[in-house]
């Protein structure tokens, strides 16, 4: 309910002298009403199971009908307080109604005194500049018209005298409906507080550590929901980064880095709810994650292997002295000497779960703190942009040297951040359009690239699949914890109901 922001001259600081709003208060007590009607209906089913003898006739039926009843005289002590407090403010509401009816009704007439008041001031004003002018004026009937002004000057004062008497008494007013609203307000306060404090429903220690623990949940709740929107958007900004030379590469380690982080608390999210697909979902993203950095060793060694291969079979099918032929080997394939060094890298396989962990997740935080060394240096922004654009316009170029198949592998991997294992596709490409006899990245290149589709998927079936959601910045809404009250989810303001559950019941007639 609005009412006006200035309430001069009723109040002298301008301010509402009775504030709130007496419908909020009247659904309020609708809203406690329902609630234990709700417990009341509650405690008559768990009666009707305790007072059943033939039902259920064994130990265990023994056993639950005596659960049953204490947990019906629990439920029955939290109906009182449901109860007590919908009849409270089912008896201040219309006490709040009437006082700020009431004071609208006198602020509209404190505003015609002091109208009054005004127009009457600036009259008084006039009186007295009369009389001044009758007492200097030396005219025949200078004596009748000095006594005519203050005859006039008298009754004015009379009048102003009356009003601001009008006005004061209209502020006495509202004094008073501030004190009955006052004491109809303390009068609801005490007899909650009156139940309450005699109830026999008090909280444990039990009580406070499982309150305390439940505030814990739905904060992880809330911080997991979060998570799991920032995990799906730096996913795919680290997919759309990937193509830049140099900080593409250092970009997307960052993104993956704080995907994986929120990924874990999205899981714990999810796992606290019960969204166990939600929660599987993340799971996947952190395991492929974690796969894709632990056998990116193996990756660099077979690409290297490969590669080496490569070049020296260029060289046997390429034409002139050895200086020539390793010249041509190493514009098609690359250095020699650094591909010899890749391939003799052997790649060590992790032993045991903690060994895997190592491998998956180790050294997070140094490589994070060299990626985000790349992208301190602005130089590096400048040139890969500028190589990542030629890369981009010499694609037909590059498909015509490395061939379609090959471009596409080194594509695939180039889009899922594994710039490495992406030029070695296309130096395998060229070497083979040279007639050289070359392989491939073997069984640990479709692993590596398959787990990061696999997680993109993940990620993003979770976000858009499960979720609903239609947009990367279009959300569903968040949790809110609790709602202890029948109709809660209903925003207040919105609920529907009969005033009558808003009202104290009739006195029983004998």
């Amino acid at each position: 309910m609005s009412r006006p922001a200035d309430w001069h001259p009723l109040t002298h600081d301008g301010r509402d002298p009775i504030p709130g709003d007496w419908e909020m208060v009247q659904e309020a007590a609708a809203r406690y009403r329902r609630t234990a009607d709700a417990i009341q209906r509650a405690k008559e089913l768990l009666g009707d199971v305790t007072d059943s003898q033939d039902g259920w006739r064994s130990p265990a039926g023994e056993a639950f009908r005596e659960k049953a009843t204490e947990l019906s005289d629990d439920i029955w002590k939290a109906w009182g307080r449901y109860d007590a407090a919908a009849d409270a403010l089912a008896a201040y509401w219309p006490e709040l109604e009437d006082a700020q009816t009431e004071s609208l009704s006198l602020r509209t007439q404190a505003i015609d005194a002091q109208e009054q008041i005004s127009s009457l001031t600036g009259q008084y004003a006039s009186a007295q500049q009369e009389v001044r002018d009758a007492e200097d004026s030396e005219a025949d009937d200078a004596q009748d018209a000095l006594d005519d002004a203050n005859a006039r000057l008298s009754s004015l004062d009379g009048q102003l005298t009356n009003a601001h008497g009008q006005l004061e008494s209209l502020r006495t007013q509202l004094r008073g409906l501030i004190e009955e609203k006052d004491a109809a307000a303390q009068r609801a306060a005490t007899a909650i507080g009156d139940f309450i404090g005699g109830d026999g429903l008090k909280d444990g220690i039990l009580d406070h550590i499982g309150a305390f623990f439940d505030a814990i949940k739905n904060i992880l709740i809330v911080i997991g929901e979060w998570a799991g929107r920032i995990a799906a958007i730096c996913g795919v900004l680290a997919l759309l980064v990937s193509w830049i030379p140099v900080i593409g590469q250092a970009l997307a380690g960052v993104l993956g880095t704080i995907a994986l982080v929120a990924g874990a608390l999205s899981a714990i999210g999810n796992a606290l709810q019960g969204k166990w697909l939600n929660f599987a979902l993340d799971i996947i993203g952190i395991a492929t994650f974690g796969l894709g950095r632990a056998i990116a060793p193996a990756l660099s060694s077979a690409g290297g292997a490969a590669r080496f291969g490569a070049f020296r079979s260029v060289m046997q099918v390429s034409t002139g002295n050895r200086a020539a032929r390793n010249a041509i080997a190493a514009g098609i394939v690359g250095d020699g000497a650094a591909l010899a060094g890749r391939a003799g890298t052997a790649f060590s396989r992790p032993s045991g779960l903690l060994g895997w962990g190592r491998a998956s997740f180790g050294g997070l935080g140094t490589e994070l703190a060299q990626n985000l060394g790349v992208l301190r240096h602005g130089g590096n922004w400048g040139s890969g942009f500028s190589q990542g654009l030629a890369g981009l316009r010499n694609i037909p170029t590059t498909i015509g040297e490395a061939g379609l198949g090959r471009s596409l592998q080194a594509g695939a991997h180039q889009f899922f951040g594994q710039g490495e294992a992406a030029a070695d596709a296309l130096a395998l490409g060229r070497a083979a359009n040279a007639g050289a006899d070359v392989g491939g990245l073997g069984a640990t290149g479709g692993i590596s690239a398959g787990s990061a589709a696999l997680g993109s998927a993940s990620g993003n079936y979770g976000l858009f699949g499960v979720e609903g959601v239609d947009s990367l910045w279009n959300w569903p809404g968040f949790s809110e914890g609790d709602h202890p009250l029948v109709g809660d989810l209903v925003q207040p303001g919105d609920l529907d109901y009969d005033v009558e559950e808003a009202t104290l019941p009739e006195p029983a007639t004998r």
